[in-house]
């Protein structure tokens, strides 16, 4: 028996599918009352977001948009740009070359960024104390990072991503 490709949908969809079926099978639609679900994927080096209808044993893709060069990863580029930063402030005068150009650094560095993006994400959680060890020239560093700095620093990769979500609820035909 020769089997093929029968049918192909991008990732956000099958998403809404998984979401949908699990959703119809608790009878949590109601015929004539469509339910509208705006699904965001930030992966770490995309972002998607998708507006789907819901009714009982029915999905609609309503509308999709992307952005294809902001993901989690640019992120933890501003974080372990920011350290870098401060690790070059701290030790003036005494470094043989710059955190950013040496790729042993710049590896530990997103390791870092990326830590403590994580520990910022949930809410409540106002600050994360970032601790480097020998990070170039066998020089440790420690410094915190506060929510509201964090924000600040990611305030025009935040903003991107407003784009995308507004053209996908404005072709959606929602608010």
């Amino acid at each position: 028996i020769h089997t093929g490709i029968l049918r192909l949908m991008h990732e956000t969809t099958a998403v809404a599918l998984a979401f949908g079926i699990f959703k119809d099978l608790k009878k949590e639609f109601v015929e004539g009352q469509p339910q509208h679900v705006l699904f965001i994927d930030m992966g770490a080096t995309a972002f998607t977001c998708c507006v789907t209808t819901f009714e009982p044993g029915k999905l609609m893709v309503k509308s999709a948009y992307y952005d294809n060069d902001a993901g989690g990863r640019d992120f933890d580029w501003i974080i372990a740009e920011w350290l870098s930063a401060k690790f070059e402030a701290k030790y003036k005068g005494k470094l043989s070359g710059k955190p950013m150009e040496n790729p042993k650094s710049v590896l530990k560095l997103l390791t870092a960024a990326e830590k403590a993006k994580k520990t910022l994400s949930p809410n409540g959680v106002k600050e994360v104390r970032i601790q480097l060890e020998m990070l170039i020239d066998e020089l440790d560093f420690t410094c915190t990072l506060s929510a509201a700095e964090y924000e600040a620093m990611c305030a025009p990769l935040l903003a991107r991503l407003r784009h995308p979500v507004e053209a996908a609820l404005r072709e959606a035909g929602l608010t």
